[in-house]
């Protein structure tokens, strides 16, 4: 067919197929826009339903919000309410669109601050999901607080913490007043207890039980009936009558007996409640019964004893100024029995002095009700001049007006002449405290210097101002550890008295001391003993002096016994060969050498003397009791020959015995009885006497007389000496 032709079957099919497919892609679009249409219908319906739901549960929300008795809030991270709910005005007086915007320090308090932050803090970090029982204190619009527990949540998706606050002010209270009410009822010091119409105990007190010695235990459920004395059980049913019919019960008084079937006096109150439990309020009161019976039987010793103390009662009627006596005041002014004088004749007894000055107080008290105590002088109705006390107070009426005085008063004359006495006393005592040559301090209980000398200012380098009321330990604080501190204490401790020697550095002295204790506190005497110490260390290095000395005395009497008489005996010896050959010497030559003998024998006679000397100090023995009598004994034996030469008449009295040396004491005895024999009148017999004098517990006086030649009392100073002649 040619190119120019159309063929007509083949362009219907192809037109055909196209219109075809045309129609087919158009029905897959409208298929297709049905399927979209029908889901965005879907879709729209979801997103109204939400849209419903959403509107619904802010319709909800703004409902629970509005109607909440507890308060909703949302709060941003910086602290700001977002939102908040109507009840902040209920619970803290502000609308809610007072507080958005706003930071909660305007509500919170200073001191809930710090712990609102930190609980703030762990939720927004996430350390803790909820928070829940948190209590803070928030200040209400009034000035009043209120506290709030909130249970809070922090949402991550809103950056905001949710809260809900529950006012629990009231519950506080209520649990504030269920608690004390619970203390009370538990620390109580009277006897509470709960029981039942059916005599049964419900509950009862931490009182009840220590008073009658039952454990709570024994008591709940049991019949008070068996505790109550049964001389007391138809007072204790007419009572349980009494509140059934609606009365309360007041002042009812019955015995209990306790554990230890010993009775207690209750006096009770008690009330029905409307749950058919009695309430009972129970005091034990046997003390106060016992101590009221023992009132009653000291009346008339009370009266007895004013009569003895001689105090006396008064009262004066305000304004009228009448004045009633008890009998004792009469005995004091020596006025007649019910003759009371009135307020200015009353005041006319007493000198001008004190009359001026209880006046002044008695006018005090009428205006204010300020009570007095005055010591004044007054004249009895014989002229007699006394001192009394006179105590007075006002008494108030209902209207809190004084209407009344009334007070006592006591003849106190007899203790103000004894105090007068114990105040010269004193004073005596202070003028013979500054007289003494000792110092002296007292300090109290707590160390305080309580009264200082004239002498202890001197020796501490202290006034009395400066030491009066002060701590011993403070003014002195080197003392502190010192054997002053532990004597001192132990005096205080102890109760008893010390003594002791002790050196004070900072005022470089040596202290004698002598601490006395008593009820008020310490009495110190003191000395300083520095020129006592210094005398004694003197005394100590004179000591070792001595025992130099001493030494070279032996080392003396070395030489003397061996070097000094070995010459001696060589003169001696060769004198006694020349007196063999003395008829070949001349009558010249004979008297040289007998002289030179003499000579030699008298140094030789000085040596041994030096010598036994030497050994009174080198060679004495401890001390020990001594014979007397034994000693005196071997001595005459001793010198038997001496004493029978001279015809010698001796008289011992019996001795008794004596602490001492005995060598040295048989040395005295030998040195007496040689010198009375030797040194006695010519063609006269010796007579000589020994006996003791003034014998005591720790010492008596051995007496040697004799009728010698004596000697002169002016050398009765140098008759001790060594190698003297007199």
């Amino acid at each position: 067919m040619p190119t120019d032709e159309l063929y007509l079957p083949p362009l219907i099919l192809f037109g055909g197929l196209g219109l075809s497919f045309l129609v087919m892609l158009i029905h897959l679009f409208w298929r297709e826009s049905e399927r979209r249409s029908v889901v965005l219908t879907e879709l729209n319906d979801t997103l109204n339903y939400h849209l419903e739901e959403e509107r619904s549960l802010r319709q909800t929300n703004e409902k629970i919000m509005e109607f909440s008795r507890d308060l909703l809030c949302s709060i941003s991270p910086g602290g700001r309410f977002l939102t908040v709910s109507p009840a902040s005005e209920a619970v803290l007086g502000y609308a809610p669109e007072e507080l958005r915007g706003q930071h909660y320090n305007l509500l919170l308090l200073p001191e809930d601050r710090d712990s609102t932050v930190e609980e703030v803090r762990k939720l927004a970090a996430g350390q803790s999901n909820r928070a829940s029982g948190f209590r803070t204190r928030l200040r209400h619009r009034d000035g009043y607080t209120v506290t709030v527990s909130w249970t809070a949540e922090w949402s991550k998706e809103d950056n905001a913490l949710f809260c809900v606050g529950r006012d629990i002010s009231d519950e506080l209270v209520a649990e504030t007043l269920s608690r004390e009410r619970d203390q009370f009822f538990s620390l109580s010091p009277d006897m509470f207890c709960i029981v039942d119409l059916n005599s049964h105990f419900f509950e009862v007190n931490n009182t009840f039980v220590k008073t009658l010695g039952y454990t709570r235990e024994q008591l709940i459920g049991t019949s008070y009936l068996e505790i109550v004395h049964t001389d007391d059980h138809q007072k204790v049913n007419d009572a349980v009558q009494s509140l059934t019919e609606g009365e309360d019960v007041q002042n009812l008084f019955i015995r209990a007996i306790d554990t230890t079937h010993n009775e207690h006096w209750l006096q009770i109150n008690a009330i029905l409640s409307g749950d058919d439990l009695i309430y009972v309020v129970a005091r034990d009161i046997t003390e106060s019964l016992e101590t009221q019976e023992r009132l009653r039987r000291s009346e008339a010793l009370l009266s007895i004893a004013e009569k003895t103390a001689m105090i006396g009662g008064w009262t004066v009627e305000i304004p009228s100024g009448k004045v009633a006596w008890t009998p004792v005041m009469f005995d004091i002014f020596e006025v007649p029995q019910g003759e009371e004088p009135d307020l200015d004749a009353g005041l006319s007894l007493y000198t001008d002095d004190s009359r001026e000055t209880l006046s002044a107080a008695i006018d005090l008290c009428t205006r204010t009700g300020i009570p007095f105590d005055e010591e004044v002088q007054f004249r009895t109705s014989s002229g007699r001049i006394r001192w009394g006390r006179a105590i007075g107070h006002g008494v108030k009426n209902e209207n809190g007006e004084i209407v009344r005085l009334q007070g006592g008063f006591q003849d106190i004359t007899a203790s103000r002449q004894a105090m007068d006495q114990i105040k010269r006393y004193a004073e005596r005592q202070a003028t013979i405290f500054e007289s003494i040559t000792d110092a002296f301090f007292t300090v109290d209980k707590d160390w305080r210097f309580t009264y200082v000398n004239r002498r202890s200012e001197e020796l501490l380098h202290k006034t009395r101002d400066e030491l009066l009321g002060h701590s011993l330990w403070e003014i002195f604080p080197a003392a502190i550890g010192t054997e002053f501190d532990e004597m001192y204490t132990r005096a205080m401790e102890t109760g008893e008295s010390v003594s002791f020697e002790g050196y004070y550095a900072p005022l470089d002295n040596w202290l004698e001391i002598s601490a006395y204790p008593s009820e008020e506190g310490l009495a110190v005497y003191y000395r300083s003993i520095r020129e006592r110490k210094e005398a004694q260390w003197k005394l100590e290095e004179t000591l070792k002096e001595l025992e130099r000395s001493n030494r070279e005395l032996q080392d003396f009497a070395f030489v003397a016994s061996h070097d000094l008489q070995e010459p001696l005996r060589k003169i001696r010896a060769f004198s006694d060969r020349l007196l063999v050959k003395s008829d070949k010497l001349g009558p010249d030559e004979r008297d040289y050498l007998e002289r030179m003998q003499s000579a030699a024998a008298r140094m030789q006679s000085l040596i041994m003397d030096l010598l036994s000397y030497s050994r009174i100090t080198t060679r004495a023995k401890p001390f020990e009791t001594c014979d007397t009598e034994a000693i005196l004994r071997g001595v005459l034996q001793d010198m038997e020959t001496a004493i029978s030469a001279e015809q010698a008449s001796i008289q011992v009295s019996p001795l008794p015995s004596i602490f001492g040396d005995a060598t040295q004491l048989r040395q005295v005895f030998q040195n007496l009885i040689s010198n009375s024999i030797k040194f006695h009148e010519p063609g006269k017999v010796p007579e000589i006497m020994i006996y003791p004098e003034a014998i005591g517990q720790d010492c008596w006086t051995l007496v040697v007389s004799d009728n010698g030649i004596g000697f002169d009392e002016k050398y009765a100073e140098k008759i001790f000496h060594p190698f003297q002649r007199l």
